[in-house]
């Protein structure tokens, strides 16, 4: 590799184009920050088939193969390949994970470390001296990050379409057919009983050992809870406020980071304070998850407290929800499910061909497995 000049006049490429390390992304293609003025007298110049790798954390990750020629920040380092290697293979060398913890053990600095460049150039590579095989298994890299990329285009155009259909569905604006029945406004306290957990005290290791499920805030996954991180005992249930929920209770976080998050629980359990546990006879609580999914964000500007916001119970009793009949809010939530179980697929495929990418870089970027025409 080699490093082009630390800075060039913008003058000499265009100008309203500049990448900078938020506009990396990691392992795939970068994005390029449009502006109509740069007010860098001096930037550093890439071209067409660079690396441009960013060297300050928290961005130690992100690393773009160019397609064009512009300008970058001086926390961008760009690597020019040398005419025995080829410039895609290089930047799969560059991406592959080895780097990505070297950059990390050798950073300097305390407030935003940066990367040793020295270190990463220095950094042994298996090379094959074919530069017909280095393209040969760039083209095989190239082909699944497609494959992960299109996925992933997908994954999001679908989360697009729920979100159109959660914005119709559960606001009366599009009617299912065969519904007609007059859509009632209410509070979620009037349809709905809530209650909290509570965490049995630390100092008894004896709570800690039993086999109940106990999830904590953290563990909200806005889909369904099949296993706790920690399991309580029954002693824990008799000596403590801890509450056991039925199978199907709704959960939300109620306080710091996770506010809002949610939860549904695949089997009874029990929950800590942060937890806000909706139960009820008279609505779908898939309807209602999907209605607090999709008010979050008018859930968060609820939150009271500095630095992490906290809503309590009466704040979202006090929240109204429009509500169906209970049959459309089946049909509604059985519509919305059937979505997400088709992304869900989708994610996991996706994540599956990220597996096998890891595999390929490790046998085909230390010659463990070889890729030559006979």
């Amino acid at each position: 590799f080699s490093m082009p000049s630390n800075s060039i006049r913008t003058k000499n490429i265009n100008p309203t184009e500049y990448v900078s390390t938020e506009n990396l992304l990691p392992n795939k293609a970068g994005v390029s920050k449009y502006t109509s003025n740069i007010d860098y007298a001096f930037v550093r110049e890439y071209k067409v088939g660079d690396s441009l790798m960013s060297n300050i954390r928290p961005y130690l990750k992100k690393i773009w193969f160019s397609d064009r020629n512009g300008g970058c920040s001086s926390d961008v380092i760009v690597f020019r390949s040398s005419k025995e290697v080829n410039s895609l293979y290089a930047y799969f060398v560059l991406s592959d994970d080895r780097i990505f913890r070297l950059a990390m053990e050798t950073s300097i600095g305390t407030k935003m470390p940066r990367g040793d460049k020295s270190a990463i150039v220095s950094f042994p590579i298996a090379l094959p001296k074919d530069k017909s095989e280095q393209q040969n298994i760039a083209s095989a890299l190239s082909s699944i990050d497609k494959l992960i990329d299109d996925l992933g285009r997908t994954i999001q155009k679908k989360q697009l379409i729920r979100e159109g259909a959660m914005e119709e569905l559960l606001s009366g604006k599009k009617r299912l057919p065969g519904f007609t029945e007059e859509w009632v406004e209410k509070k979620i306290g009037e349809v709905c009983n809530t209650a909290s957990g509570g965490t049995p005290s630390r100092s008894n290791p004896n709570y800690y050992t039993g086999k109940i499920k106990w999830f904590t805030t953290a563990e909200l996954n806005d889909g369904w809870l099949l296993d706790s991180m920690e399991h309580i005992s029954e002693e824990a249930i008799k000596n403590s406020s801890v509450k056991i929920f039925k199978e199907g209770t709704l959960l939300m976080a109620m306080y710091g980071a996770t506010i809002g998050k949610l939860g549904i629980l695949s089997s009874e359990a029990a929950t800590n304070q942060a937890c806000c546990a909706f139960e009820s006879k008279e609505m779908d609580l898939i309807y209602l998850f999907y209605f607090l999914f999709a008010k979050r964000q008018q859930i968060l500007s609820l939150g009271a407290g500095a630095g992490q916001p906290n809503i309590s119970q009466q704040i979202i009793k006090n929240i109204p929800i429009n509500i169906p009949h209970i049959r459309e809010q089946h049909a509604i939530a059985n519509i919305l499910t059937s979505m997400d179980d088709e992304i869900s697929v989708l994610q996991i495929e996706k994540t599956k061909y990220e597996q096998i990418r890891s595999g390929m870089m490790e046998e085909l970027l230390t010659g463990k497995k070889r890729l030559i025409k006979k």
